[in-house]
């Protein structure tokens, strides 16, 4: 159980993977030995152990797209880059940790749609928006931004992207998710 121990974060020293799995019971204990009982109550106590030996995850941990990416990446689709803006943000809810990021960008050559990237995790959203509901209104991406005139019709370009080690789905096909903390937005 110490070799596992050692594969997260903040728990690789030797010391604080001896007193864990002495917390736990765990010490001369194999994985399949730990795991095998199918006793939830001694897993549930080793996920605190670890918890109280290391220090929580912060959002910037999640590892951000970046200003610097995100701005050459505008400029590669015709982004004036006088006109490019770049906003992070980072707050926990419920003990999670999040990261959002949002870019916007006007293309002078372009033509009269607006482009809109939506991300999570890394992985951009094919097909549907997946922010259908932002701020205490609850109100989609896509009317917020009408509401801020840059509508279909407007060449601009967009990015929204959040980063979470655990995605709230407001649906089964995972088109749509839950944003906590209207206050970030």
């Amino acid at each position: 159980m110490r070799e596992v121990i050692s594969e997260f974060r903040g728990l690789s020293a030797t010391a604080k993977g001896r007193a864990i799995c002495e917390a736990t019971s765990a010490l001369r204990a194999s994985l399949a030995e730990f795991y095998g009982d199918g006793n939830g109550n001694r897993i549930a106590g080793l996920l605190a152990e670890m918890r109280k030996a290391s220090r929580p995850v912060a959002p910037r941990d999640l590892g951000p797209i970046g200003k610097d990416h995100l701005a050459a990446k505008f400029e590669s689709l015709g982004v004036a880059p006088e006109t490019f803006d770049y906003r992070r943000t980072e707050f926990e809810h419920e003990g999670l940790p999040y990261l959002a990021e949002a870019a916007f960008g006007y293309c002078p050559e372009g033509a009269d749609t607006r482009r809109v990237i939506t991300g999570i995790n890394w992985s951009v959203a094919i097909g549907a928006d997946p922010f259908r509901q932002l701020g205490p209104a609850g109100e989609s991406l896509d009317s917020i931004l009408t509401k801020e005139r840059a509508g279909r019709r407007e060449p601009i370009v967009t990015v929204l992207h959040l980063a979470c080690p655990r995605i709230e789905y407001l649906d089964r096909g995972k088109s749509s998710i839950v944003v906590p903390g209207s206050r970030a937005w």
